[in-house]
C-alpha cells in the first residue's frame, strides 16, 4: 500500500506547499490527504494509516491539544508546522504526543529536514526548527520551574513595569503620559502575544528584567 500523510492546513496555498515538500521526500508514490479543521482528525486518523501527520497548532481550540492527542492515541507520529507560539505551548504541545515543531516563519529548508526526519522516523530527540530551539533556549530552569522570556516591544516593556510596581491603568497613564486607553492596549497585547494574565506577566518581568 502506498504510504500516507495527513495535512491538517486551512489555507490551500500552505497546504499545496506542504504537499509538494512531501511528494518530493517519496520517490515510489507516496497518497498525501488533507483536511482543514483539527476536529477531521478525530474521523480521519483511525480510519487511514498514516506514516505521520502535520498539523497547524491554531486551528480550532489549539489549548487543548485535541488534533495532536488523537494522532498519538492512534499511533501517527505530529509535526507542528505552525506561527511560533510562547515556549510554554510549545512545550506542552510536545507533552502532548508531538515528535516536532517548525515555525512557518523559518527558512523551508528547516521544513524539509524536519519532513525529512519525520518520514526517517528519527524521533530520539524532539525534531525543532532553528526559530523553535532558539525560543525554548530563552526559557530558564529555576526554582519556580521554567520561566519564559516575554515578547514585549519597548511601550509594552515600560506599561508592564509600571504594572509590576503596582500602579494601575490609570496611573501607568499618567506616568508615562499616555492615554488609558493605549496602556489597556499594550497590556492587551502583551497578554495576546505571550499567552498569559497579568500576574503571570508581572512573574516573568521580575524574572528577566527587574535588575536591569
Amino acid at each position: 500500500m502506498m504510504p500516507r500523510v495527513l495535512i491538517v492546513e486551512d489555507h490551500d496555498m500552505m497546504a499545496a506547499a506542504l504537499e509538494r515538500s512531501i511528494k518530493r521526500l517519496y520517490i515510489g508514490g507516496v497518497d498525501v490527504h488533507r483536511c482543514k479543521y483539527s476536529h477531521e482528525v478525530k474521523s480521519r486518523v483511525p480510519e487511514n494509516y498514516y506514516e505521520f501527520a502535520i498539523l497547524d497548532l491554531s486551528l480550532g481550540n489549539y489549548k487543548e491539544f485535541k488534533h495532536i492527542k488523537h494522532c498519538h492515541e492512534h499511533g501517527v507520529p505530529a509535526l507542528v508546522y505552525s506561527s511560533c507560539h510562547s515556549p510554554s505551548i510549545m512545550r506542552e504541545a510536545m507533552a502532548c504526543g508531538a515528535k516536532g515543531f517548525v515555525d512557518k516563519a523559518g527558512p523551508i529548508s528547516e521544513l524539509n529536514r524536519a519532513l525529512d526526519a519525520m518520514k526517517r522516523k528519527q524521533f530520539d530527540e524532539p525534531i525543532y526548527c532553528i526559530n523553535v530551539k532558539n525560543l525554548l533556549a530563552e526559557m530558564e530552569l529555576t526554582s519556580e520551574g521554567f520561566v519564559p522570556k516575554l515578547d514585549l516591544t519597548g511601550g509594552e516593556l515600560r506599561v508592564l513595569r509600571m504594572a509590576a510596581l503596582g500602579m494601575s491603568i490609570e496611573e501607568s497613564a499618567e506616568v508615562l503620559n499616555l492615554s488609558p486607553g493605549t496602556v489597556r492596549k499594550h497590556r492587551q497585547s502583551i497578554y495576546s502575544k505571550n499567552i498569559c494574565h497579568l500576574a503571570e506577566a508581572i512573574r516573568r518581568y521580575n524574572h528577566w528584567y527587574s535588575k536591569e
